[in-house]
Parts: C-alpha cells; sequence; structure tokens
C-alpha cells in the first residue's frame, strides 16, 4: 500500500493516507499491552500472597521511568541528533521484545526461586 498519497484525492505534498496513521499506532499498542500483561501475570504468580503490592511496586517503577524519559530526551536528542537519539530508544525497546517469550517459557522456573525465598520469611 502507497503510503505517500490517497488514490481517492489529487496528492498533496506532505499528506498520508489514514492506513499510515492508524496502523503503526495500533501495533505498537498492541505490543506494548502484550508486554505489560506478560509483565503483571508474571508478577501475580511470583508474588501470590504479595500481588498487590508487586502490582504497585511494577506501577510505581513504570510511572518514575515515564516522569525521566522525558525529561532525559531534550539532552538526548542534543548530543545524538534527532535520527541517533530515536534510534538508540528503538534500540532499548528491540532489547525488550524477548521480555515476554523469556517469561512465558522460563517464568515457572523463576517463580519457583521467589517461592523458595517466601517459605523462609
Amino acid at each position: 500500500m502507497d503510503c505517500s498519497h490517497n488514490r481517492d484525492r489529487s496528492y498533496r505534498p506532505g499528506e498520508f493516507s489514514g492506513f499510515c496513521k492508524i496502523f503503526p499506532p495500533y501495533f505498537t499498542l498492541r505490543a506494548l499491552t502484550a508486554f505489560k500483561i506478560s509483565i503483571q501475570a508474571y508478577t501475580i504468580d511470583a508474588f501470590t500472597l504479595y500481588a498487590a503490592s508487586g502490582l504497585a511496586a511494577n506501577t510505581v517503577i513504570r510511572s518514575i521511568m515515564a516522569a525521566l524519559i522525558p525529561l532525559a530526551a531534550p539532552k538526548l536528542y542534543a548530543v545524538l541528533g534527532l535520527g541517533w537519539g530515536n534510534s538508540l530508544l528503538a534500540f532499548l525497546a528491540l532489547a525488550m521484545v524477548p521480555v515476554p517469550v523469556l517469561l512465558f517459557f522460563y517464568g515457572e522456573r523463576m517463580r519457583g526461586w521467589n517461592a523458595d525465598r517466601l517459605s523462609r520469611l
């Protein structure tokens, strides 16, 4: 599908079709939701008795990161520029891609490590 213009109307420079505006954010939100849900499911399974505290800790850390990343953005873009600054953030996001898969395959083993520690409390 050609994202440079809509074939129903005449071409206007800088104009994108609806497909190019809607679908990339849709898939991005789906990926973020899958990542978030896998982390929350692991936290609930790992801290069964203290699941609310584990989810609260995840929320606090996520909120702190959401506050700090925009504060670091001006310096990041001043040093690296828009191209490499965005690439760095993309590489960090790509580094997180295997986390849900690893939690799916090794989560039970990891929850066992935590159960041993919780049994000693």
